[in-house]
């Protein structure tokens, strides 16, 4: 357990840990390898440099829209999980893409996307993939056609960051300083039953599941980064969580504890908790009873959260059930359900009490979806 943590979750201290963390999974955790021969790099990727300045003073970060048939396929690079808020921010358009391209005016950026930008550099990457900065937001087709891959550039990605510290996006990917402190006290108790003392931990609350609660992971769109993503790096209110297939791990107990098969209630087996699903491989699925089942479950997470648009609710779901393609190989999928699952999918219903009903939407889906419902 580490006594003392750096005043922010964004010192270098902090980044250290995160790249131990990053470093020791690509190079000893076999269930978090994924080959990278079938990949393909997203079309655009945000390209973070570093200038070192002067002496006495510190590095200046400049960023640049790149376009991926530019770049090597082995390039490495970061995804980003965050909330948009209700507060306008720059994205990209058709009108600033070519300016994009040379520079993107960095002050103008949210605090957000800077912050996020400043830990790609603290990492020691270049590149970080970020929807409203890769995908022209004014652009009706470019969006349809990257939506459709995003799934693959979570999978792809080396880590996904997730902005978790703040209840509304654009606040930033973690405070300044930490909220609170999050090392518990030690209590140090000698007997005479005891040869030495006795050090007790008081731990208060439940770290992960404080963090999971967070606002952002009510977001429809979340669900399919969480899923996809290989690693995730979570900046919560008052530390960094760590999670990937083998381990999960936090600033204080930075060691972390392995997933074990029979008792994993985050990475292995969150099929069987609907309100944190999180990664899945093909091999996990294989080994499940009916990967129906567990659709579903995904399902039941996925239509309790939050979507801007209606019409985003089948788009932010199809990286998932491209996944589950793979799997079930002979099915069909139906906007929402399964072919040789029909008569199960078909058995939905909406939970809430008849006076919050939703009213169908049969514009983006048959009335016979779960996802004709707003």
């Amino acid at each position: 357990m580490q006594t003392t943590l750096a005043q922010s979750t964004r010192s270098p201290q902090a980044f250290e840990q995160a790249k131990y963390w990053i470093q020791d999974c690509r190079q000893n955790h076999k269930e978090c390898h994924r080959s990278r021969q079938d990949a393909t790099l997203p079309t655009r990727l945000v390209c973070v440099k570093r200038e070192e300045p002067g002496s006495g003073s510190e590095p200046e970060l400049s960023a640049h829209i790149c376009e991926s048939d530019s770049l090597s396929a082995n390039v490495l690079y970061l995804t980003l999980s965050h909330a948009w808020g209700t507060e306008k921010f720059v994205t990209l358009t058709q009108s600033n893409l070519d300016q994009f391209r040379t520079s993107i005016p960095f002050k103008t950026l949210s605090r957000t996307f800077q912050e996020a930008i400043h830990v790609v550099s603290g990492l020691g990457f270049q590149y970080i993939w970020i929807d409203s900065l890769c995908i022209v937001q004014d652009d009706q087709k470019d969006w349809e056609r990257e939506s459709l891959k995003m799934g693959d550039v979570y999978a792809f990605a080396v880590c996904n960051l997730t902005a978790s510290a703040f209840d509304t996006g654009g606040l930033g990917i973690s405070p300044q300083e930490r909220l609170s402190n999050p090392v518990p006290p030690r209590v140090c108790i000698k007997s005479s039953k005891w040869r030495s003392s006795v050090a007790f931990i008081i731990c208060e609350g439940q770290p992960w599941r404080e963090n999971w609660e967070r606002p952002i992971f009510r977001r429809a769109w979340v669900l399919q980064e969480q899923i996809l993503a290989i690693r995730a790096l979570h900046f919560g209110r008052d530390q960094m969580f760590w999670e990937c297939k083998h381990t999960l791990a936090n600033e204080v107990w930075p060691v972390g504890r392995m997933i074990s098969s029979n008792r994993a209630p985050v990475n292995r087996r969150r099929q069987f908790d609907a309100r944190r699903l999180n990664h899945y491989s093909n091999d996990s699925l294989r080994l499940q009873k009916s990967p129906y089942d567990t659709w579903m479950k995904i399902v039941y997470d996925y239509s309790s959260r939050k979507l801007t648009y209606a019409s985003d609710r089948l788009p932010a779901l199809s990286g998932i059930a491209s996944l589950f393609t793979t799997i079930l190989e002979k099915d069909e999928y139906l906007l929402g359900l399964w072919k040789k699952d029909i008569h199960r999918g078909l058995l939905w219903r909406q939970t809430e009490s008849p006076g919050d009903f939703n009213k169908p939407d049969w514009s983006h889906a048959p009335s016979w979806s779960w996802a004709s419902l707003n």
